[in-house]
């Protein structure tokens, strides 16, 4: 007897890894959209002060099912796809997905945390992948602090702070790398 959703074309029973399509049902659950908040409470008083610190990465559950040999065969490429053993952890890289859901959400590409063992479930089998949602960093989102300048040849100096440099020049270092003294000092 074949399932009732062996016939199913609708793209919400189906999804994609890369370039490898999945031909059994798939079911996607997950938030679509969370954000990374700090809240910040007073000791002794009732509520919050909130602060919204941008969308965080989502964690989605997607669920395959295979009931023939040629999906079965399909789990195997899937599990070799998300979760290689043969390349260095370095080397790991998400992998694009599509899924109608994860499309509204704006989700691409996921990294895989998790793969489940094989289950059969009345002559079927199921597995079940957890995923986080991947984004590439925005360029210079590594460090919002401005560093200073070095200043160039052409900067302006007030002509205050360049009559002092040129009274009193800097003396050049010694053989030991110690400032020499000024030729006026006595000792």
């Amino acid at each position: 007897m074949r399932p009732p959703w062996a016939d199913s074309d609708s793209p919400w029973d189906r999804i994609s890894f890369g370039t490898l399509a999945f031909g059994g049902q798939a079911e996607v659950d997950g938030d679509a959209l969370k954000r990374k908040v700090s809240r910040h409470r007073a000791s002794g008083s009732n509520g919050a002060r909130i602060t919204d610190r941008g969308l965080d990465t989502v964690e989605v559950t997607i669920r395959l099912i295979a009931w023939t040999d040629e999906h079965a065969a399909q789990l195997d490429q899937i599990r070799d796809l998300l979760i290689p053993r043969t390349r260095p952890t370095r080397g790991r890289s998400a992998v694009a997905v599509t899924h109608p859901a994860l499309a509204w959400a704006g989700i691409t590409q996921v990294y895989v945390t998790e793969l489940s063992l094989l289950k059969p479930d009345g002559g079927r089998l199921v597995v079940t992948i957890k995923a986080t949602e991947y984004k590439e960093p925005a360029a210079g989102a590594a460090s919002a602090t401005r560093r200073a300048r070095p200043a160039t040849q052409d900067a302006q100096v007030a002509p205050g702070v360049q009559a002092l440099y040129s009274a009193n020049p800097i003396p050049a270092p010694s053989a030991s790398g110690a400032a020499s003294p000024p030729a006026n000092v006595s000792r």
